[in-house]
């Protein structure tokens, strides 16, 4: 048998090498008749041009690689929003139908890299396509096109330098549209440039191999190949990807540990061993028993891991070792469906608890059988261990989210009324309901006032926290004048209204009030201004910035009379002694990630280690005590249809500019039925672990972090195993703490 599945490895790698050699004797016998749109040789074109104080754009007669110019983009360092990027739009008089990919050469002349993008626009039409130049040198790009510039007509191309590190040269030239089966390259240096992809993905290949004929091993020697199937497991910390190396465990049983009113998942991980599987279903049979008590069968779910395809070819946060391209396990596909698993394909299962309030402590056993058409039934023994205590009710740590599905990116016409962000938003109250499983309490971030109906629905049932009464904003741009009597006019009146409303329902001091989004320091003093006539009409009404002023509101300072601040998990750790400072004059100290901090630092990527989210929410939290969490969006859907099938789907994970997944902790299934994903999992498991840290300390204990577990926000533990030692020793402590009690562990 091992004979069998060696052959088939060869065959497949043989293949792959073929397919190689012959995609790159085609691209070098490939007559292509590309059409150039754009080569900056006239200079009497006349273009629009955006830039900041010591930016510009123009021709130049540098790094041309088409006739004899370029367009040069130079830029400063990108401090702040309030900065400019540098653009240069181009009205173009073309006819894209019959292309499908965009060709252009770019030059970085710097030593650091640089971000940039492309925005296509027609009509009511605007679509951004994100590039990354992670080195200097000329390099050429193919991009796919978007689906609407082939059914109408492109008006204008911009190009844009954006969020460069340092002071930046980009040059651009020789822009061409592509047909299907064209190259887009004229030397061979491009040609072989081109087949850096296949190379990378034929390494990915070869490591995927390599850890599957070590799976099969272990997997035959564990427990055997009954039923043509390979079974291992991996933690819920783990990302497991399909088709690149991975890391199985294929000791069994599955095992789960967590207290009462606790969620824990595992990863049961299957693959063929001989033949395809075809329509495979893994269920759980009947319920867990433990010493005559159970734990009920509806306790424990088995969900599908659906995978979303990364196009980035390269790692834009310098982590080499961990190629950005290819599929990404993400949604859990909780709908029906059929399942097949092909080839050396490694698929995971979710299999997640969760203990009742008041669960009988003990360790429960049953049974997972796994089904698959014309193959033999193979049973897996589960273990779930349950605790002799429970986690209190309720949630267990304030976070402002905004959860209602929206986009970037405008979305065709005859596909608005069956996309993801429609039918997500006809659902609303059920993603308010989803989302309160994962701690993550309803509330409208950007909006002028919270949307009273589904404050309401969250309120009756006694799920109401933290709710944003407003946004509020000051112009951010020095170079426009502020007139503070018509922010006055224009704002002041819907504020009151709300502040009633709330009044109204007795939930005033849930309340709070969001003051300019990530104001830069030059304007903070339209901010304070701002600050201070809400604070005289509304003093009862906190307000929460995340506007970043060192001081973090000292006495005297321009954001004096903010109540709360809300610096990035980075900013909050680099200035820990204003924090405290802060919380001595009696002003809360939240923290947030979106796009920034990059990695190193833990962040919330399609990319970034599944336990990322799981240590900010759990031990960075219980180290550095912030006093709640803030994410700008749980659902940036841009254009994504719902995801219908799988395990291989269809979703496009770029979500928030040029980053996979930013914004986007949540997916659509069927009809727009939400999906959670495995980093919203891990940002549950890491609250959990911050409540055992709670309960330990109101029983007197301490919840000490160790700095092997956490060091910094950008030092943390990327080993599962060490998480777990963290919380059971908690659990631990907790046990014997409650025995030593009247009235025993409960």
């Amino acid at each position: 048998m091992e004979e069998m599945r060696g052959t088939r490895m060869s065959a497949a790698k043989s293949r792959k090498g073929a397919a190689v050699l012959l995609a790159f004797f085609a691209a070098l016998s490939a007559r292509a008749e590309m059409l150039r749109i754009l080569d900056f040789e006239n200079r009497n074109e006349r273009f629009e041009a955006r830039a900041c104080d010591g930016c510009s754009a123009a021709f130049s007669t540098n790094f041309a690689t088409s006739g004899s110019s370029s367009l040069r983009l130079h830029s400063r360092h990108w401090q702040s929003r309030a900065d400019k990027c540098t653009k240069a739009t181009f009205p173009v008089d073309a006819d894209f139908s019959r292309f499908d990919r965009i060709a252009f050469d770019v030059r970085l002349d710097h030593v650091k890299g640089c971000g940039g993008t492309i925005t296509f626009s027609g009509g009511s039409f605007n679509e951004i396509v994100s590039f990354r130049l992670p080195r200097p040198g000329t390099r050429r790009f193919v991009i796919d096109l978007p689906p609407w510039t082939r059914t109408n007509r492109v008006e204008s191309v911009t190009f844009t330098s954006s969020r460069p590190v340092c002071e930046i040269d980009v040059y651009v030239d020789n822009v061409v549209l592509l047909d299907a089966g064209e190259t887009g390259y004229g030397a061979l240096d491009g040609y072989i440039e081109s087949l850096e992809g296949e190379c990378s993905a034929l390494e990915s290949e070869r490591d995927h191999l390599r850890d599957y004929a070590r799976f099969y091993k272990d997997a035959a020697k564990a427990s055997g190949v009954a039923g043509g199937v390979l079974v291992g497991k991996a933690t819920s910390m783990d990302r497991v990807r399909p088709r690149a190396a991975f890391k199985v465990d294929c000791s069994m049983p599955l095992g789960i540990a967590l207290a009462g009113n606790e969620a824990e998942a595992v990863q049961l991980l299957l693959s063929p061993a001989d033949a395809d599987l075809l329509d495979v279903r893994v269920e759980l049979e009947g319920d867990l028993v433990s010493d005559g008590a159970t734990f009920k069968k509806e306790c424990v779910k088995v969900v599908p891991m659906g995978y979303v395809h990364s196009r980035m070819r390269e790692s834009r946060f310098e982590q080499p070792e961990r190629p950005l391209s290819g599929w990404w396990p993400e949604p859990l596909l909780d709908f029906p469906f059929r399942l097949d698993i092909r080839g050396t394909d490694v698929q995971s299962f979710w299999v997640r608890a969760r203990a009742p309030y008041g669960q009988k402590a003990g360790t429960y056993r049953g049974t997972l059988v796994i089904s698959s058409s014309g193959a033999e039934t193979r049973k897996v023994p589960l273990e779930v261990r349950v605790r002799a205590f429970s986690l209190p009710k309720g949630f267990h740590m304030p976070a402002i989210v905004a959860m209602s599905p929206w986009g970037m990116r405008k979305v065709p016409e005859d596909r608005r009324q069956k996309c993801a962000q429609t039918l997500g938003r006809g659902r609303l109250k059920e993603y308010v309901e989803f989302f309160e499983e994962y701690e993550l309490p309803y509330t409208k971030l950007y909006a002028r006032a919270p949307e009273w109906g589904i404050v309401d629905f969250a309120h009756s049932r006694g799920k109401l926290e933290t709710l944003v009464l407003g946004w509020i904003e000051a112009e951010r741009n020095m170079a426009k004048p502020f007139d503070l009597e018509a922010w006055r006019a224009e704002c002041m009146p819907q504020l009151e209204r709300s502040c009633n409303e709330a009044k109204k329902r007795g939930i005033l001091g849930k309340c709070v009030f969001f003051l300019c989004d990530e104001m830069p320091v030059a304007a903070q003093g339209r901010m304070r201004a701002v600050a201070k006539e809400v604070k005289a009409k509304f003093p009862d009404v906190p307000i929460l910035t995340t506007a970043f002023n060192p001081e973090l509101g000292a006495e005297g300072s321009v954001l004096d009379l903010m109540d709360g601040f809300c610096p990035t998990t980075k900013y909050y750790f680099d200035n820990l002694a204003a924090v405290s400072n802060a919380r001595s004059r009696g002003q809360k100290v939240w923290w947030y990630i979106c796009k920034d901090p990059e990695p190193p630092y833990a962040n919330a990527y399609v990319s970034s280690p599944a336990l990322a989210l799981r240590a900010i929410a759990g031990a960075m939290t219980a180290k550095w005590r912030p006093d709640g969490f803030l994410y700008y969006a749980l659902c940036l859907w841009n254009d994504n249809m719902p995801i219908e099938g799988g395990p291989f789907t269809n979703w496009n994970p770029l979500s928030w500019e040029d980053y996979e997944g930013d914004g986007c902790w949540a997916y659509c299934g069927p009809g727009g039925k939400p999906l959670a994903s495995v980093r919203l999992e891990n940002y549950r498991d890491g609250v959990e672990d911050y409540a055992y840290a709670c309960l330990l300390e109101s029983l007197g204990g301490k919840a000490v972090v160790p700095p092997s577990l956490v060091a910094t926000p950008k030092d943390y533990s990327l080993n599962p195993a060490d998480y777990y030692r963290w919380r059971e020793s908690m659990a631990d402590e907790i046990e014997r703490r409650l025995a030593a009690q009247d009235g025993g562990a409960r």
